[in-house]
């Protein structure tokens, strides 16, 4: 991809329109792999050239707009994704009406961010309205129709409600098993979700098999050190922690929180959600300076408090 966008810009020169498709697309590859950075400067460029072309209202240039979004989400640049979120739906809503399944995507997404930022109230109506666009249409758009449920069902997690949210992704393991290869990566979120509600609830025995099959597919499609492979590390680290494996432990812990901090940045909900893995860690083994030397860092961070429920696996927006 990099050869034909080089080829392309000579042809055609760096400005025109064709040079922005070859740039989103290489942007989508570099985020699928986790290289955020030089997916950023991607986005951007291939954004202002298609805002040149097309105008700021033109589809795809929202599209494009919503791809930058999530990528700020990613990073953990919380307040930037929602007002970009927050621009684009609105015009979207406009343009497109309000029951158009982009406009349904657009309020899963600002739903991700605000459930991330704590906004739970606003995220539970978003994503609530994404589902009901979604299962309105004809045939009921079940498959994606998981998204926004997977999204909901950790809003329920985080506020305290472990038998509403397991039933939620329980509902969307079971939608997504029925409509995709088994190993299909997405297969793996509702996996995770549900081990971390089993988890939260005290039965990290009923967890470990979800978790572990989870973790099989994520590095069976993906590269080891992505960060989505990282999240399943810290889950299932969490929960050989409560099962007193101590040593199987050890090694996923602190490898998904680094591999969660390299790809997603220290900014992140998900990897101060990892953080707080290590700290259990630590303090489970007597490790007391090293357990106070994190903690030191979750301060600096703002986060010394941890949540109900984790990030783990959370569908992305």
């Amino acid at each position: 991809m990099r050869e034909a966008l080089a080829i392309c810009r000579n042809m055609l020169g760096s400005e025109n329109l064709l040079v922005s498709v070859y740039l989103a697309v290489l942007g989508q590859t570099l985020v699928e792999r986790g290289n955020l950075d030089e997916a950023e400067a991607l986005y951007r460029e291939g954004l202002g050239i298609r805002t040149e072309w097309l105008g700021p209202v033109e589809p795809s240039v929202l599209s494009s707009r919503a791809n930058l979004a999530g990528l700020l989400w990613l990073t953990g640049r919380y307040e930037e994704a929602e007002s970009e979120y927050r621009q684009v739906l609105s015009l979207e809503e406009m343009i497109l009406g309000d029951q158009h399944t982009e406009v349904a995507q657009r309020r899963n997404n600002l739903g991700v961010v605000l459930r991330d930022r704590g906004k739970y109230d606003e995220a539970e109506q978003l994503l609530r309205r994404a589902l009901a666009t979604y299962r309105q249409r004809p045939h009921r758009d079940q498959v994606n129709a998981t998204c926004p449920l997977i999204n909901l069902a950790w809003v329920v997690f985080r506020r305290g409600d472990c038998i509403v949210a397991e039933e939620m992704f329980s509902e969307a393991l079971k939608l997504r098993r029925e409509s995709r290869d088994a190993a299909d990566h997405t297969v793996a979120e509702p996996l995770i979700g549900l081990g971390l509600v089993l988890l939260e609830r005290g039965e990290p025995e009923r967890a470990l098999p979800l978790l572990t099959e989870a973790l099989d597919i994520r590095q069976s499609r993906l590269p080891r050190d992505h960060w989505r492979v990282g999240e399943v590390l810290t889950a299932l680290g969490g929960c050989r922690l409560a099962l007193g494996q101590y040593e199987a432990a050890e090694p996923l812990v602190f490898e998904g929180y680094t591999t969660i901090k390299k790809r997603r940045t220290m900014r992140s909900r998900a990897t101060v959600d990892a953080l707080h893995r290590v700290i259990e860690y630590c303090d489970a083994r007597g490790r007391r300076e090293e357990a106070e030397a994190y903690r030191g860092l979750l301060s600096e961070l703002g986060n010394a408090a941890r949540p109900l429920g984790c990030t783990c696996g959370q569908d992305s927006p």
